[in-house]
C-alpha cells in the first residue's frame, strides 16, 4: 500500500477489486518487485482483516488468490524467504503476524516444499529452529487472542509434520507447555466451533510423533537417563482430569478421513495401551466406542498397500486395548471381534492373506481370545464364514446368532459419513499428507480449519 494514501471500501467487492489490481501489475521482472507487490497485497489484508476477513473461508480465499497469481508462481522462493526473514521472525504485532502466518500456512499446505523451506530457513547453526521457538512463546504467553493462537497452532502442526525436530527443539516442548495445550482442550470443551480445541490436539499428536522418532534414534538422554516422551509423562499426571481430551481423541479417529491424522492418533493410543500407568486412561464406555471404530475400519479399509498398512496399525492398537484395559474384565462384542478376526485371515480365492496381517491377528487370538477369554484358538482353515458380513457400505460386524451388547455411540449412519482416504502412504512424519477439515461446514482446499 502506498504511504500516505487512506483507503476506504464501500463493500467486499470493492476490496477484492483492489486486490485484483495489485496482482495485475505488469512491471514485475525481479524478486524485489515481487516482494513489493507481496507487501502491498498483504498490507491490504492486514489493514482490512477485521472488515472483510472475518471467517477462515474468507482468509483462505484471499490467500489462494495470491498463491494462484503469476507473481507468486514465478518468485515463490524469494517471496517466502523474504517474508520469513523480514517479518515472520522479526515482527511482534499479532495484527500483522495473523496474516503473515496465515499466508505461510496456506502456501505450505499447497506445496510441501514451501513448508520444508519455512522449517529449514529458520534453523540456526546449532540445529535449533528459532521460528518454532517464537511460535511456542507466542502461544504460551497468550499473545494475540484466540484467532491468532489458532493460526499458530496449525502452522506449528504443519511444520512438525514435514520435518524431524532436533533434540534441542524437543527440549523446548516442556511438560509445562504440554499442560498448557491440554488445558486449552479441556477449557474449550463447550466451544461451539471447537477449532481451537482440535488445533491444540493435533499439535499434541504431532509432538508425540516427534518424541517417538527421537526415542527410536536415541533412547538415552545426554545425561545417561532414559529418554522420556513428555506427552506420556504429562498424560500420566492427567488421569481423571482429561475427559475432553480422551473423548475428542476418539471422536477425531471416528470422523477422520485423512490417513495422517488416523496414524497419529493410533500411535498415541498404542502408547497409552502399552504404558501400565495409562491402562485406565479412558473410561470403559469410551473404550467400547473405540472397539466399534476399530472393527469398522478393519473391514471397510480396501486392499491397497496404504490401506493394509493402516489396517495393521489398527490391529496393533486392538491387541493391547483388549488385553490391558478395562475391556479385559468387561466383555464387549467378544464373538463379533473373534469372527471378524477369523475372516481377515481365512483363505479366500480372490485375495491372498497378507503375512503381517495374519501374524498380528494370530497374536491377538493368542493374547486375548485364548489368554483373556479362555477360549481355544481354532485353526483358520475351514472356518465357516457364512455368518460374516464384510463390505465398504456398512459397519462390518459379524452377524452373531446371540444378542450382542449395543454399541454406545458408533452407528451405521456415522460410518456412512466417514470415508478412509489413504491417497498418500503414511508411516512416518516426513511426507505425510495434508490434513483435511474435521469440522462441519469447512469447504475448499486448506481452509484455516484443517
Amino acid at each position: 500500500m502506498e504511504d500516505g494514501i487512506v483507503y476506504h471500501f464501500d463493500d467486499v467487492s470493492d476490496f477484492y477489486a483492489e486486490l485484483d489490481d495489485v496482482l495485475s501489475q505488469q512491471l514485475c521482472d525481479s524478486s524485489e518487485a515481487a516482494n513489493e507487490i507481496t507487501k502491498t497485497y498483504l498490507g491490504f489484508l492486514i489493514n482490512f482483516q477485521h472488515e472483510f476477513l472475518t471467517t477462515s473461508a474468507e482468509v483462505a480465499y484471499a490467500m489462494y488468490k495470491f498463491i494462484d497469481a503469476p507473481v507468486y508462481s514465478r518468485y515463490q522462493q524469494s517471496i517466502v524467504h523474504h517474508l520469513l526473514t523480514t517479518r515472520a521472525t522479526k515482527s511482534s504485532s499479532p495484527v500483522e503476524l495473523a496474516i503473515i502466518y496465515a499466508f505461510l500456512l496456506h502456501a505450505g499446505r499447497e506445496d510441501l516444499g514451501v513448508m520444508k523451506t519455512i522449517v529449514q530457513t529458520t534453523v540456526d547453526a546449532n540445529g535449533t529452529n528459532l521460528f518454532l521457538q517464537k511460535l511456542r512463546n507466542e502461544i504460551e504467553f497468550c499473545i494475540g487472542g484466540t484467532r491468532f493462537t489458532i493460526v499458530i497452532l496449525m502452522l506449528m502442526f504443519e511444520m512438525c509434520k514435514v520435518a524431524k525436530l532436533s533434540k534441542g527443539d524437543l527440549e523446548h516442548i516442556s511438560p509445562a507447555f504440554i499442560h498448557y495445550l491440554l488445558d486449552i482442550v479441556e477449557n474449550m470443551s463447550n466451544d461451539s466451533e471447537e477449532l481451537l480445541n482440535y488445533s491444540a490436539m493435533r499439535l499434541i499428536l504431532v509432538f508425540n510423533e516427534q518424541f517417538m522418532m527421537q526415542r527410536a534414534m536415541s533412547p538415552v538422554s545426554d545425561d545417561g537417563s532414559e529418554f522420556q516422551n513428555q506427552i506420556l509423562r504429562v498424560l500420566r499426571s492427567k488421569i481423571g482430569s482429561s475427559k475432553t481430551f480422551s473423548e475428542n481423541l476418539i471422536f477425531m479417529l471416528n470422523r477422520a478421513d485423512d490417513a495422517c491424522v488416523q496414524m497419529l492418533i493410533l500411535k498415541l493410543l498404542y502408547l497409552i495401551f502399552t504404558t501400565e500407568e495409562l491402562f485406565e486412561f479412558f473410561y470403559t464406555n469410551d473404550l467400547c466406542v473405540l472397539v466399534d471404530i476399530v472393527l469398522r475400519e478393519l473391514c471397510d479399509l480396501g486392499d491397497e498397500n496404504d490401506a493394509e498398512a493402516l489396517r495393521q496399525t489398527y490391529l496393533r492398537v486392538l491387541n493391547p486395548m483388549l488385553v490391558n484395559t478395562q475391556l479385559r474384565y468387561t466383555p464387549y462384542k467378544h464373538q463379533q471381534i473373534h469372527r471378524i478376526l477369523c475372516a481377515m485371515i481365512a483363505p479366500r480365492a480372490y485375495r491372498p492373506v497378507n503375512a503381517t496381517t495374519q501374524r498380528l491377528v494370530q497374536r491377538i487370538m493368542e493374547d486375548w481370545w485364548e489368554g483373556v477369554c479362555q477360549e481355544p484358538v481354532a485353526p483358520v482353515v475351514g472356518i465357516h464364514l457364512d455368518n460374516i458380513k464384510i463390505g465398504p457400505d456398512s459397519v462390518a460386524m459379524a452377524i452373531a446368532s446371540e444378542n450382542s451388547p449395543t454399541s454406545p455411540a458408533v452407528s451405521a449412519a456415522t460410518t456412512a459419513d466417514t470415508s478412509t482416504s489413504t491417497d498418500n502412504a503414511v508411516n512416518s512424519t516426513v511426507g505425510m499428507a495434508d490434513p483435511q477439515p474435521l469440522n462441519k461446514g469447512d469447504t475448499d482446499r486448506g481452509v484455516l480449519c484443517a
